[in-house]
């Protein structure tokens, strides 16, 4: 026989534990019904899910009932999907639409609520703020995997000076006069010379010569020099800022050896596999060490303006492949970037609401000049890979943004010191230099008479 007791999980919401006695479960489908005249048959359309809701009849029940009370009313109230633990439903995001307390004064000791909850579908159950920052650093590690796949477009094929030259030739069909004007020889003396069938192989042989493309040094180095540039540049960023000493020496010899070892790294043939996630390994280590504020800034500015590399159109074609060349490698040096910016935000502590919804905004701008970059049939996976990793930092910065306590605007007819207004609205003097901060008052002594302040 089951003992249906040990199956059922103790209730809970946002961590205050209560006691239920009965539960509701509702939902079921939207269903238009669209009626039409003079036909019986009505057309019945799906809109979906309706929304899953609990009704709930609890209670608390201890001496300190009063206080439980206290909690689970501040637990209803509070805003943002709070995790609900149900005896029978498991545990899943929820939040407290309607509530009431009943009191008795013959049950004292006692009280009794009803809840209405519904659950929250946005975001998984129990995931955490770290967990969905950990998810942004997985993306980032996919982009630079789909990144590596812009390398084929790479082209160093070219044609030397030789085949140049049987192009050229072949082109105003000198070697057909040739061979022409050596075919209308007396028999005899062809016979004797062999000049004609010599004369048709030379110019097949050299013809299918100029059809093979060999490597063009100069592309190839441009390229190089090119890879080079965009170490440099990263390593510039590690110059420009403050880091622990030992970090920096690190990242200066990994930056180093990479631009060193550029021309065995990138070849004619190949480019060696495991240059890219080294150099992003390097790139994401150093926004890593950085101040994750600054490593924002500085690395969202290098994604708002798109790379403008464009040949003219009246120049050699060689000059057109290296500028192709140009935007394939400033493409792939920008998904970098992006990760290493999407990691920036991850690691950063968002001290109000504003920080992380003005975040949330420049994120959006600059993914939308990301996915015009690669919006090719040969960038599918990266353009996916690239909208997966932005989709979950937003996430990421969603749920950031309901933890934030919200910034408020205080008006005072008088100035006060920032100690008071510290004292007045938390209840901690201490936090009087967060106050001064975030308003960049001169003197913590003389607060404007109308300033910031976070609601809690």
């Amino acid at each position: 026989m089951v003992d249906w007791t040990q199956t059922l999980a103790p209730a809970s919401y946002r961590g205050v534990p209560f006691y239920v006695r009965t539960d509701n479960y509702a939902s079921g489908r939207r269903i238009g019904v669209h009626e039409f005249p003079f036909n019986d048959a009505p057309f019945l359309e799906d809109l979906g899910q309706k929304p899953v809701t609990f009704d709930i009849t609890g209670y608390l029940a201890s001496d300190g009932v009063l206080f439980d009370e206290q909690n689970l009313r501040a637990a209803f109230e509070a805003q943002g999907a709070g995790t609900l633990i149900m005896p029978s439903h498991g545990a899943f995001l929820a939040r407290a639409e309607d509530f009431r307390f009943d009191f008795a004064k013959d049950e004292l000791g006692y009280t009794a609520f009803t809840c209405k909850f519904i659950r929250d579908t946005n975001a998984p159950a129990l995931t955490s703020v770290n967990m969905l920052a950990n998810l942004v650093f997985v993306g980032g590690d996919a982009l630079v995997a789909a990144a590596g796949g812009l390398f084929a477009g790479l082209n160093f094929g070219g044609f030397d000076g030789l085949s140049n030259l049987v192009g050229g030739l072949s082109a105003f069909g000198a070697l057909n006069s040739l061979v022409g004007g050596l075919a209308g020889l007396p028999s005899g003396l062809d016979s004797g010379l062999g000049l004609v069938g010599n004369a048709g192989a030379l110019a097949t042989n050299l013809a299918e010569f100029a059809s093979q493309p060999v490597a063009n040094n100069s592309l190839l180095g441009e390229a190089q020099a090119s890879l080079q540039s965009i170490i440099a540049d990263f390593d510039a960023i590690r110059q420009s800022v403050t880091l622990d000493p030992a970090i920096s020496a690190s990242l200066r010899d990994g930056f180093a050896s990479l631009a060193q070892n550029v021309p065995s790294l990138l070849t004619a043939s190949d480019v060696d596999a495991s240059f890219l996630p080294t150099l992003a390994t390097s790139v994401r280590d150093l926004s890593g060490a950085m101040d994750p504020a600054v490593a924002e800034q500085i690395f969202g500015a290098l994604l708002d303006t798109p790379p403008q590399v464009m040949a003219d159109s009246y120049v050699a074609p060689s000059d057109v492949v290296a500028a192709n060349n140009q935007i394939v490698l400033l493409r792939t040096q920008r998904m970098v970037v992006f990760a290493a910016y999407t990691d920036a935000i991850a690691n950063r502590q968002y001290g109000a609401r504003p920080d992380a919804i003005a975040t949330r905004g420049q994120l959006a701008t600059r993914l939308d000049i990301a996915l015009h970059e690669v919006n090719g049939t040969n960038d599918a996976d990266v353009g996916d890979a690239l909208s997966d990793l932005a989709g979950r930092t937003v996430e990421y910065l969603s749920r950031t943004i309901l933890n934030l306590a919200p910034v408020v605007i205080v008006s005072a007819p008088l100035t006060m010191p920032a100690l008071w207004w510290a004292q007045r609205l938390y209840g901690d003097a201490g936090r009087a230099d967060e106050l001064v901060a975030r308003n960049q008052v001169k003197h913590p002594a003389f607060m404007p008479v109308q300033f910031e302040a976070l609601a809690s």
